[in-house]
């Protein structure tokens, strides 16, 4: 994991090295994307997965995303790094469903963010992707962090009902930090809602956190969505989970992000379950 040094000097001389970096790392291919499964809450028995980017920085290992997507915004950089994860993570997931080692109802996740929903080719763009690795659209899910849908213009939902219409499902990453009306929930075109891991993390040691959390359960139930716990590290916040209602989770309890070839090896060709 990436980790600062006295010698990097100040936050803008890291900024510019990173911003510097992250323009070879493209060019040199540095990044990869591993994959954390998502789980059925009682069984453990693999539901799908999210697609997640990792750079493997030289001289500095394997470096998470927090470290380098803030600076990749900022320098007009991160839609060509997500398009790069989608291109192969359908790449990855193609490969998968042509060995027979994945098919429906499981399903992919990959992030994107506003700067993605505001292009106006965007559905045509992953349809033609989709269609070039042979992979159905029901199989591919788009996560969208509540944040970016809160200031969402008519276009950008029009974009997502296109989506939904070709089978991709959609999903409100990080939900419940947002702070938004929940009128406008059931006005977005979205299949799936996942419960920040910051409500799950203090699930058993709030009792207003437990409260929101079933909350959106029940109401993720009643507006016909499915529903994804994020952050689940522990039994008894599994157990706890179980009980309000929730059905899919994804955490270290399960499986940390791994590379394909570990991801392969015990998810897709390990009977094995947690």
């Amino acid at each position: 994991m990436f980790s600062y040094t006295p010698d990097m000097g100040s936050s803008t001389d890291l900024a510019f090295t990173l911003q510097s970096e992250l323009a070879l790392a493209l060019q040199q291919k540095q990044f990869r994307v591993y994959f954390q499964p998502k789980c059925r809450l009682d069984t453990g028995a693999l539901v799908g997965a999210e697609a997640l980017v990792r750079w493997e920085r030289p001289g500095h290992g394997l470096t998470l995303p927090g470290m380098f997507l803030g600076v990749a915004e900022k320098c007009g950089m991160l839609v060509e790094l997500d398009q790069w994860v989608m291109q192969t993570a359908l790449q990855q997931l193609g490969a998968w469903c042509g060995a027979g080692l994945w098919a429906a109802p499981m399903r992919l996740a990959v992030n994107v963010n506003v700067a993605d929903i505001q292009r106006p080719d965007l559905p045509a763009h992953i349809a033609g992707m989709l269609q070039n690795q042979h992979v159905g659209a029901d199989l591919l899910e788009l996560e969208i962090t509540e944040d970016a849908l809160l200031e969402h213009t008519p276009d950008q939902l029009a974009r997502l009902q296109a989506l939904r219409d070709m089978g991709v499902s959609v999903a409100i990453d990080d939900f419940g930090t947002g702070y938004s009306s929940l009128s406008y929930l059931r006005l977005l075109p979205v299949s799936v809602l996942k419960i920040d891991q910051s409500f799950v993390a203090s699930l058993t040691s709030d009792d207003n956190d437990a409260v929101l959390v079933r909350t959106i359960i029940d109401m993720a139930h009643d507006l016909g969505h499915s529903l994804v716990a994020e952050g689940v590290e522990t039994p008894l916040q599994r157990e706890r989970l179980q009980l309000l209602g929730a059905e899919v989770g994804q955490g270290y309890l399960f499986g940390y992000p791994v590379s394909v070839q570990e991801f392969e090896a015990r998810w897709l060709r390990s009977a094995s379950a947690p």
